[in-house]
């Protein structure tokens, strides 16, 4: 019996122009809920039955999936040079760093230099300064917070 109502509302579905696929899951979905309320079914009424619950169960699948949503239209491209006031704050930046990184004692300039400046791992510039890893950390951060303290001293400005 069940089979024949498998094939009953698979045929439904493909008619109404749904894939296979979809309309194997939809036809399951479909006996799934006959079986909860198949007893209440008139005789005779069972295949009209049938196309009201895969009615329902076509508009709760609709219901449910979303629309993508659509992207607003890219500018074909995005000019990647700065600005002229993008370009003038950058200069002014870069040299407050290096007004404060002078001031620095030697070893936190060339810690900074070596991991930020030049991007080389910590075990590297502990190699290269004769520390162990863990002490360069601690004395990396130590001077990152001597350069902010530089930095906030002069206002992030030439002197």
């Amino acid at each position: 019996m069940w089979r024949e109502l498998f094939g009953f509302v698979y045929r439904d579905l493909r008619r109404r122009g749904i894939p296979h696929a979809d309309s194997e899951d939809l036809a399951q979905e479909v006996l799934e809920a006959a079986w909860a309320g198949l007893d209440a079914v008139e005789p005779g009424k069972l295949h009209a039955w049938l196309r009201a619950v895969t009615r329902n169960k076509l508009a709760d699948r609709a219901r449910y999936r979303q629309a993508p949503t659509p992207v607003a239209e890219l500018p074909d491209a995005i000019d990647p040079a700065p600005g002229p006031d993008e370009s003038a704050l950058r200069s002014a930046e870069r040299r407050a760093l290096a007004s404060a990184l002078v001031r620095l004692p030697e070893r936190d300039r060339r810690l900074i230099e070596m991991c930020h400046l030049e991007e080389r791992p910590v075990a590297d510039a502990a190699d290269r300064l004769g520390m162990t890893a863990n002490a360069t950390k601690v004395a990396l951060h130590r001077a990152r917070a001597r350069l902010r303290r530089e930095l906030e001293t002069t206002g992030g400005s030439d002197e």
